[in-house]
């Protein structure tokens, strides 16, 4: 169970998707991003069970970006919790990318179409229940609330802080582009392997402050990426004491700005690592380089390119021989779960860690 005055901040992974679930002192649940688990229901949706939460109580769920290891499961996330706001970059709201994302839908064959479908079928849960989807852009605050703990009156805030209009208009400029594009087929689906719109957030709690980057990058011009964001932010001298680190930890997420005028020194800083193709994020260099700005990193998966290993092949035949079948076991959703008491005079985060969940120092990107 959660503790009424206290924020927490679970971060859940498996080594291929990712889903943060924040609960927040007489406020509720929110979730950003979702994943489903072996059993095909959305991780945010077991743990919330787990912890006793009522799921009419959960106030928000935000998509970050709509990439397939960001986004599965988000409807079915919409249909449980009837009373949540959905949030989402309001790039997504184009009719030109609209169009396109039906397209992707419909002929199915690759990562861009599996979050497509998922989008999609979010929006069509949103309207067939009567909400209407909460479309943000930087500078937007998307919950906030006000509540009274111990004697003294307490402030939640939840704002974002991408993506920039310059993001946004690279994105549907990158649309035109890749639609426009020759090609010998009828319909070409592009390939968005860029974050030109992933929607990092900014939290404000009691005077505390912690910073969910998403999988927001690196960008040369001044009003795109964390540029922007630095610009915004770094003058109002707030320092995040807790940092879901961007893009999985790769260095295309990494600004040092981030790390010495948006964090407080030696911050808790999370990772839900990433695998494709046999390669896993972060690298053991993107390991390096974060310990070298944090001894309190962690995350959600020890080795994620890890399989599962084999029985001895007489046990295996004594099994067959029975005839009982052989499953691998399900990859084990990690958590890393961070919790700030906000009545203290002088607040500090604690950080437990759950299922495959370990300390930076103890993963290894390697199979």
């Amino acid at each position: 169970m959660t503790a009424s005055d206290c924020l927490e901040i679970s971060v859940l992974g498996r080594g291929y998707g990712e889903s943060i679930v924040l609960h927040v002192p007489a406020l509720g649940w929110i979730v950003v991003d979702s994943f489903l688990t072996e059993a095909g229901s959305p991780a945010a949706l077991e743990y919330i069970k787990s912890q006793g939460g009522d799921l009419d109580q959960v106030v928000g769920i935000v998509a970050t970006h709509w990439h397939d290891d960001h986004i599965q499961g988000i409807s079915d996330l919409l249909k449980n919790c009837r009373a949540a706001q959905f949030s989402l970059p309001i790039a997504l709201q184009g009719k030109q990318f609209r169009a396109i994302a039906y397209e992707a839908a419909r002929v199915g064959t690759n990562e861009t179409s599996s979050g497509a479908a998922e989008l999609l079928a979010s929006l069509r849960v949103i309207k067939g229940s009567d909400r209407v989807p909460n479309w943000v852009t930087e500078g937007q605050i998307i919950h906030r609330t006000v509540f009274s703990l111990a004697g003294r009156a307490h402030r939640f805030e939840l704002e974002a802080l991408s993506p920039s209009k310059k993001d946004v208009d690279a994105f549907l400029l990158h649309v035109a582009a890749q639609t426009l594009a020759p090609s010998n087929d009828a319909f070409r689906i592009p390939e968005f392997t860029e974050n030109d719109i992933s929607m990092a957030a900014w939290g404000r709690i009691s005077g505390q402050f912690f910073l969910l980057g998403a999988d927001l990058e690196e960008r040369k011009q001044a009003d795109r990426g964390w540029n922007n964001v630095l610009a915004r932010l770094a003058p109002l001298g707030e320092q995040a004491g807790y940092y879901k680190i961007a893009h999985h930890g790769a260095k295309s997420g990494h600004s040092q700005r981030v790390w010495s005028e948006l964090c407080v020194t030696d911050p808790v800083a999370t990772i839900a690592p990433w695998t494709k193709g046999g390669k896993a994020i972060p690298t053991e260099a993107d390991c390096r380089r974060i310990q070298a700005l944090t001894s309190r990193a962690y995350v959600t998966t020890r080795n994620p390119l890890r399989k599962p290993q084999r029985m001895a092949s007489v046990v295996e035949g004594k099994i067959r021989s029975m005839n009982a079948g052989l499953r691998a076991h399900p990859s084990e959703v990690g958590r890393i779960t961070a919790t700030l008491d906000v009545t203290p005079a002088s607040p500090a985060w604690r950080v437990e860690l759950h299922g495959r969940a370990c300390e930076l120092g103890d993963y290894s990107p390697a199979a």
